[in-house]
């Protein structure tokens, strides 16, 4: 959630200030400065992009070879899952309106108001800090329903654009594009973490890529058929059918958008003792929720051993309630309370079980199963860091 935040802020700043910059370029030093300078951009960004390194690099080194079909799963999971198909659509139907205001921001200061080359630069910039503010309103989403923001957002994109068309004028276009660079920021925030609680965390970074393609596709749609929508309905009425397009999806989707995310919803109590776990804590919030959901709640009898020691270990336990008692060769060693947690050691180590766990009283544990475990903690450097901690620290004390 943060970390979508984070880059929509960041995109809503890139539009602000290189549209700005390009409308001061064309109107000081002409087209061709302003396309040298964007081609320099892009060489820039080429540049960070190549010197990026991802955590988990040694992981996926030691995976086996992709096949097709590994690179065609996340097109397999949208065209196959309900959910996550669904919100593809919605972002492709505002990338498709957005491939469509490329068109008309540049018919609407040229022709409809105008206004002059600079001006498609200033509406884009206004886009750009619209988007600044709605990334900084959005950070108060975390933790919340997603539902409604996406809605709110979908609306937020298509209706200033229909207004320009209603109310053709300079202050209108720039309050307009401010609007829908704030819709832009909380869509993809809000969009972007739904779809990562739905979709399953193996496949979650094949699925954005196929997201990605998909919504390339709508962009370019967008801007190949609206000068034909101009020439049929002129350039307001273009506006107008334009920017209905996404209220009426909003109406449309609304109701299963909205059970979608009840469906989704993070376990807030689950998530809080997620959160406890030091091997855990790192995980991003959208992995920390999907392990929370995937949290069994079993109940241990007193008296009733959970672990023996010397057996395989196939599950991480927290601590609900209760009181648990562990032992090493009939020596009790420890007791956990709740918020504590055990059977990390087999897992990591993949060792058997090293000590015995009967419960003191009636207690209730949460079980994670060893591949949900293995993927979570060493997916990432701090897990892995603070697991070698834990068990480190575990066995000298036995």
């Amino acid at each position: 959630m943060a970390a979508n935040a984070t880059a929509s802020t960041l995109e809503g700043f890139g539009t602000l200030v290189g549209p700005a910059l390009g409308g001061v370029l064309i109107a000081t030093a002409g087209a061709s400065v302003g396309f040298a300078a964007a081609s320099a951009c892009c060489l820039v960004s080429f540049g960070l992009l190549m010197a990026l390194r991802v955590e988990g690099g040694a992981l996926r080194a030691a995976a086996p070879g992709r096949s097709l079909g590994d690179v065609l799963a996340g097109f397999r999971t949208v065209a196959s899952s309900n959910n996550p198909r669904l919100i593809v659509v919605l972002f492709a139907a505002q990338t498709f309106v957005r491939g469509a205001l490329s068109v008309l921001i540049v018919v609407v200061a040229l022709d409809l108001l105008a206004l002059g080359q600079s001006w498609v630069g200033f509406l884009m910039a206004a886009i750009g800090a619209g988007g600044v503010v709605g990334a900084l309103a959005a950070t108060g989403l975390a933790g919340r329903p997603m539902a409604v923001p996406l809605l709110f957002g979908l609306v937020l994109w298509g209706a200033p654009i229909a207004t320009i068309g209603a109310f053709p004028s300079a202050a209108v276009a720039l309050l307009a594009c401010m609007t829908i660079g704030a819709g832009n920021a909380i869509i993809d925030v809000a969009g972007n973490t739904l779809l990562q609680r739905v979709v399953p965390n193996e496949v979650l970074g094949r699925v954005f890529g196929a997201f990605v393609g998909l919504t390339l596709v709508a962009v370019g749609l967008g801007s190949i058929v609206t000068p034909a929508v101009i020439d049929a309905l002129g350039t307001r009425g273009a506006l107008v059918v334009t920017g209905a397009l996404l209220p009426l999806v909003a109406l449309i989707a609304g109701a299963r958008v909205r059970a979608i995310d009840r469906d989704a919803a993070p376990p807030e109590r689950e998530l809080g003792f997620v959160r406890g776990v030091p091997m855990l804590a790192a995980l991003s919030v959208a992995c920390a929720e999907q392990i929370a959901s995937r949290l069994s709640l079993v109940p241990i009898a007193a008296g009733r051993a959970i672990i023996s020691e010397g057996e395989t270990g196939n599950y991480f336990y927290i601590v609900e309630s209760g009181e648990l008692e562990v032992a090493q060769k009939g020596r009790v060693v420890a007791v956990c309370d709740p918020g504590d947690y055990i059977g990390e050691i087999a897992l990591l180590r993949d060792v058997p079980r090293t000590a015995t766990v009967t419960a003191r009283c009636d207690s209730r544990v949460y079980a994670l199963d060893r591949a949900a475990f293995i993927e979570a903690v060493t997916g990432h450097p701090e897990g892995v860091a603070a697991g070698d901690v834990v068990v480190g620290e575990r066995l000298a004390v036995r």
